[in-house]
């Protein structure tokens, strides 16, 4: 069983002839479920630099999803806990949407209940750079989350929906934890300690996250693993240092498939790669499950309850 926090592929196939069933890129259905995938969260994202655009373009990835999910009978869209425990229970691949970056929304935190009754579950406030909400993590000039960025966080805790702070510039990460008393998480990241890439978290980060029963899902992109010899086993320094520093129960797995051209895998089929690593590193079959499905079932389950 694997539970993965973060995929693109939503964006992906939008640009495409391709669909989420079967296509030729990182992750589609019939491949995540062979490899033994019971859950995934699927980004909407644009790079589109004008908002209105951007909001276009999200809006069809949102209704392509549902389209397509209605015709595959493996899977089905999850947007409560009970909704989480069926899909698991009649073996069918549960997909939750998310929202990378907010720029969607342009500069109006109220329009984030639509974008919940359309089956979004989660939010990350940016995608690298400053929005109107909150600074991004490779800005310049990083911003600190913004009176409208207050607004978007108690919009999101009205609707019990997962703040997701992956991308975030460390002054709004902190002013975010601070603010936000719902369910948060980091959906696709590593331990700057390991790696420094400013993408990743240093270790006062991970803790705070921790601290709130906040999780990191463990990214699978080169340049945020490793600067010179990027593979698996760097990979699993990355989960060791999470779990020393905060304990094992606060990592998980966020591949970014379809994020990037190149990853450490060469696709979804080939996930249990990386539990064979944890196993040769000398991790427990416990610990393996807790990195591979436990600590994000948990965290979900608890996230998507009413």
């Amino acid at each position: 069983m694997i539970i993965d926090l973060h995929c693109d592929t939503l964006s992906r196939v939008a640009e495409s002839s391709f669909g989420l069933a079967q296509n030729p890129f990182h992750f589609d259905i019939a491949r995540a479920r062979a490899a033994g995938i019971k859950a995934q969260l699927f980004a909407l994202f644009s790079h589109n630099q004008d908002n209105n655009m951007v909001l276009r373009a999200i809006l069809r990835q949102i209704a392509a999803y549902h389209v397509q999910l209605q015709a595959a009978a493996a899977a089905r869209s999850v947007e409560t806990a009970d909704d989480l425990a069926a899909a698991l229970s009649q073996d069918q691949l549960a997909c939750i949407l998310h929202l990378e970056g907010a720029d969607a929304l342009g500069k109006d935190a109220a329009l984030w209940p639509l974008f919940h009754r359309l089956g979004v579950r989660s939010l990350g406030l940016t995608w690298n750079y400053n929005n109107a909400f909150a600074g991004g993590v490779l800005d310049t000039e990083p911003t600190a989350l913004s009176p409208v960025g207050r607004r978007l966080l108690l919009e999101l805790e009205r609707s019990r929906s997962i703040l997701d702070l992956a991308h975030v510039a460390e002054k709004s990460y902190y002013q975010a934890l601070e603010r936000f008393s719902g369910p948060v998480m980091v959906s696709h990241a590593n331990a700057y300690a390991v790696c420094r890439h400013p993408r990743n978290l240093n270790d006062r980060q991970i803790l705070a996250l921790a601290e709130r029963e906040g999780i990191v899902g463990i990214n699978l992109v080169p340049d945020f693993v490793c600067a010179t010899q990027p593979d698996l086993d760097r990979v699993v320094d990355h989960i060791d240092h999470i779990a020393s520093l905060a304990g094992i129960r606060y990592v998980a797995l966020g591949s970014d498939f379809d994020g990037a051209d190149t990853l450490l895998l060469g696709g979804v089929e080939d996930y249990r790669e990386l539990e064979i690593c944890l196993k040769t590193r000398g991790f427990s079959a416990q610990e393996c499950a807790a990195v591979m499905h436990d600590n994000a079932l948990a965290f979900l389950t608890r996230a998507l309850s009413a």
